[in-house]
């Protein structure tokens, strides 16, 4: 687990796109759950889905980091309010769990999945935004890539790594990293579509 933790990545092509598909058609007949302005529809241990979820995707998952992998929830996000800059420490189902890793398995922009190359998640250092200005800092991209996060907060984040997103591939890092989606409204798109799953490991 500790081979982990402040870390990120991308795996490609760690699904296939029929594969994706049959994900993403069986997660849009569940019922929505709160995503603010956001469709989400979610799964957690005690959803009827779950068996399915776990035999499907989370089971690929865990025999690539970690066996003793557990969910605390995961959604099919469609956004079209990018969210602030936030880290996914949630309430964990099980006590003694420590938080592990979150996945985002990228679908589409627009519900489009040949545009999905168009968004992507930046991945940063820090745990929680500094006090004070950070050398090496991420003002640089506020313009062009987040500018739907005050300038404020750009000063006091490093950036680790920006995982663009691609049909297929398994994005994840440290559940406790700071992270934001790039403003893809700025880039004249309306929408995005993912599967996003947050873990936990007692």
């Amino acid at each position: 687990m500790d081979s982990y933790q402040d870390s990120c990545g991308r795996i490609d092509n760690f699904f296939t796109t029929e594969q994706l598909h049959h994900i993403v058609s069986v997660f849009k007949k569940l019922e929505p759950v709160d995503g603010s302005n956001n469709d989400c529809f979610g799964i957690d241990k005690k959803h009827k889905a779950y068996l399915w979820f776990n035999k499907v995707v989370l089971s690929s998952i865990a025999n690539k980091f970690n066996p003793n992998i557990k969910l605390i929830f995961a959604m099919l996000l469609d956004c079209v309010e990018p969210f602030d800059i936030h880290n996914d420490l949630k309430e964990i189902p099980e006590s003694g769990g420590k938080h592990f890793l979150s996945f985002l398995i990228p679908y589409s922009v627009n519900d489009d999945v040949n545009l999905c190359s168009k968004a992507s998640t930046l991945i940063f250092n820090e745990h929680t935004t500094a006090e004070h200005e950070l050398e090496n800092n991420v003002s640089d991209l506020y313009e062009n890539t987040i500018s739907h996060v005050t300038k404020e907060k750009t000063l006091k984040i490093t950036l680790k790594e920006n995982l663009t997103w691609n049909l297929g591939s398994l994005c994840w890092w440290d559940s406790k990293l700071l992270h934001v989606s790039n403003n893809f409204l700025k880039d004249g798109y309306k929408s995005k579509q993912a599967i996003i799953i947050h873990t936990y490991v007692l």
